[in-house]
């Protein structure tokens, strides 16, 4: 695949050459009807760019696939087997995962520092979320990742559970040993999925942590809005191996996904992707380098204290110590 591709950051570039004429949705009309206000606000082209993937970015019958090389383009970027974007955020993606892994009555575990998309998922489909304690840290007052035993104990406690879901990396950007947890699940035959919501750069850059699927993780979701640059509600979910059933991957996603997504939004979770393809290691290595500047300033004022994070390829779980 040619990483330096973006077939819908180039189709959406494409329409101002080519404008869309036609019947049909959105009602503006590329912005032939702005509402009130709007035009001096947000501009004109933000409706230009407001066109439909079977209306602009691609054709009725999807004759120039273009979201569908996006999609193989950027699992290849992940190292996945499977990819979609999805344009209602990381709760979608995480709905959409859960929905291939169970259906009402049956038990999943999930990280109690869970999302809430988590909960509430398994709240209205009648699924029975079964909590994993995570680790405490005293000091800092703070939630951190799921050790191995409380997870082994957690699958003792609940045979039956189709798949656990742990927060990697936390919002204190600390990540669980991925690969520990991942042998526990898969010795109970259970995929493992992550809700990687921040970590979405971590594929990019040798830097930063490994990305949880070349540890053994099934299923991982990105908000790529949150750390890489798309627009807000971008979201990647990405798979690789069997555990998973991918067709019916794909059918949940089919069943969460719009079928009026923001082609903005598309365009721009697929040029990030390309962004990271091309250039994640000088991109985040002068954002590590930054962090590490800040922290020794902060150390410096009295009585502050900072957070050190110590990134290790060869050891997954983030140490903090105070500087």
């Amino acid at each position: 695949m040619d990483q330096k591709s973006a077939p819908l950051a180039d189709a959406l570039a494409a329409i101002e050459k080519r404008p869309v004429i036609g019947f049909g949705a959105p009602g503006h009309n590329q912005g032939a009807a702005i509402p009130g206000g709007m035009k001096a606000l947000l501009g004109k082209r933000v409706f230009q760019a407001d066109v439909l993937t079977p209306k602009g970015l691609d054709d009725r019958t999807e004759g120039k696939l273009a979201l569908q090389r996006a999609h193989e383009i950027a699992a290849e970027a992940w190292n996945a087997d499977f990819c979609r974007f999805a344009t209602g955020g990381s709760t979608q993606s995480l709905h959409t995962v859960m929905a291939s892994v169970a259906g009402p009555g049956d038990t999943i575990l999930v990280a109690a520092n869970a999302h809430k998309a988590e909960r509430t998922y398994a709240l209205a489909t009648g699924l029975n979320a079964a909590i994993v304690p995570v680790q405490i840290d005293g000091e800092w007052d703070i939630e951190h990742g799921v050790e191995p035993q409380a997870l082994n104990a957690a699958l003792a406690a609940n045979p039956t559970a189709k798949a656990f879901i742990v927060v990697s990396p936390t919002y204190y950007g600390v990540t669980s040993d991925i690969a520990a947890l991942a042998t526990v699940c898969h010795d109970h035959g259970i995929p493992m999925i992550v809700d990687a919501a921040w970590g979405g750069a971590f594929a990019f850059c040798e830097g930063l942590p490994d990305d949880p699927l070349t540890k053994g993780a099934d299923a991982a979701v990105y908000s790529a809005h949150k750390t890489m640059g798309a627009l807000a509600q971008g979201s990647v979910i990405v798979a690789k191996g069997d555990l998973i059933d991918r067709q019916r991957l794909w059918m949940a996603y089919e069943l969460f996904e719009t079928t009026s997504p923001s082609v903005p939004i598309l365009a721009t979770l697929d040029a990030t992707r390309r962004d990271h393809a091309l250039n994640g290691e000088q991109m985040w290595n002068g954002v590590i380098a930054l962090a590490e500047k800040v922290r020794r300033k902060i150390a410096g004022i009295a009585p502050c204290a900072c957070s050190v994070m110590i990134i290790c390829r060869q050891m997954p779980v983030w140490t903090s110590r105070k500087c």
